[in-house]
């Protein structure tokens, strides 16, 4: 029979044995999640939506009140601001939120990591799945690579990336509880109000979904009489996002005309060009970079944001008239609106292949499991309790 010595060392080295295994797990954790969020910072940012507000109207879900922005108008003296985070879902300056973040918005803004500010357009919203999708003009956006979430199961692990402002990516880490009949994801992990719209990324960095909504678990419904209550995000899967930005997409194009530039405010006042695309109604008609655009038909421009309202109204093939500055001499340009030109194939991007990974790459994270840390500790406690046992008889 061991001596009780012996019992105290073996019982030190399981203990000690444990502890070097789970910091060691620990580390490789930390690296991956390290590793996905440094991918993917480039391609998370922040939506601030200015949204006008009667003196005596309120919205119970405005995380952020405050002044209008400095170039809106008189009418958004009194405005709330709603916090939200999106994806960078195309190159050519797609991004897409939460339609709740943006919906009613004068203005939206979007911010990247770098606190570089762009002023969006709404594209649309599809009432269906509830999702919005904007537009920048910066072309040479990093998007997320596409992932499958039919790969994922109960169990999954799974990364969310928010970005509060654009100061901090906001990281959880979950696992995947309840895949519903329609598709929708329930997972379990920790969302702040300004998460609503953050991506959601598989252990290898692939987006899988968006968060579209949070809901608490009750004490009642937590096995075990569990204190407390469990918090989950639900997440619309990538495909379904993909697919509501085809119908926006579709809408949009039929009415909604284009010539086929970008501007910028010309002493605080007047836009002016700074780029005119190749083969576009503008280009065709001979407006150049650096023109200054006073007027539209009969319409006289206040600033960009008039220029903006009207093109918003305006469908493919109607002819107009552009009064321009052009080295301080007035032309008029005549021209024909078109179908926006350079859009991306949101179907093509669902289509695409999705990376054929190893089974043992996809099931990097299967060793954080909670279940078998569970195990491991019971078996742990069961030997423990073995050894005190044995303690007490020679005792």
């Amino acid at each position: 029979m061991l001596k009780p010595k012996y019992y105290f060392v073996i019982g030190l080295f399981f203990i000690a044995q444990s502890y070097v295994l789970s910091q060691s797990i620990l580390v490789d954790l930390d690296a991956e999640i390290n590793q996905i969020v440094e991918q993917i910072k480039p391609s998370v940012v922040t939506i601030s939506a200015v949204i006008p507000q009667d003196d005596q109207e309120q919205s119970f879900f405005s995380f952020l009140s405050g002044p209008a922005p400095a170039d809106s108008n008189d009418t958004l003296k009194h405005s709330i601001t709603n916090i939200g985070t999106g994806i960078v879902l195309h190159e050519k300056g797609y991004v897409v939120t939460k339609s709740s973040v943006v919906d009613g918005a004068a203005y939206i803004y979007v911010q990247f990591e770098k606190d570089t500010n762009y002023l969006a357009e709404l594209i649309g919203i599809d009432q269906q799945k509830s999702i919005a999708l904007l537009r920048i003009e910066n072309p040479d956006l990093v998007p997320l690579n596409i992932g499958d979430p039919d790969l994922l199961r109960a169990g999954s692990w799974t990364v969310l990336v928010g970005n509060s402002l654009g100061i901090a990516s906001s990281v959880s880490l979950g696992n995947v509880n309840l895949v519903y009949p329609d598709g929708l994801l329930q997972i379990a992990l920790n969302t702040a109000p300004g998460n609503n719209g953050s991506p959601v990324m598989n252990s290898t960095g692939q987006v899988i979904g968006m968060v579209s909504g949070r809901l608490t678990i009750s004490n009642s419904k937590m096995p075990n009489g569990s204190a407390g209550g469990m918090e989950c995000a639900l997440v619309t899967p990538i495909g379904q996002i993909l697919d509501a930005c085809i119908r926006i997409q579709d809408v949009y194009l039929e009415n909604h005309g284009w010539i086929g530039i970008t501007v910028r405010p010309h002493e605080n006042k007047w836009p002016q060009i700074v780029t005119v695309f190749e083969d576009s109604p503008a280009a065709k008609a001979g407006l150049k970079v650096g023109d200054v655009l006073t007027k539209v038909d009969t319409m006289a421009l206040r600033d960009y944001f008039d220029l903006k309202n009207i093109m918003q109204t305006v469908k493919p093939g109607k002819e107009m008239t552009v009064h321009i500055l052009r080295n301080d001499k007035p032309y008029k340009i005549d021209l024909k609106t078109s179908r926006i030109g350079g859009v991306p194939d949101f179907s093509a991007l669902k289509q695409q292949e999705i990376t054929k990974l190893e089974p043992r790459e996809l099931k990097k994270f299967e060793r954080f499991k909670p279940q078998q840390y569970e195990q491991r500790m019971l078996m742990m406690e069961r030997q423990i309790q073995s050894l005190q046992n044995q303690l007490n008889k020679i005792k």
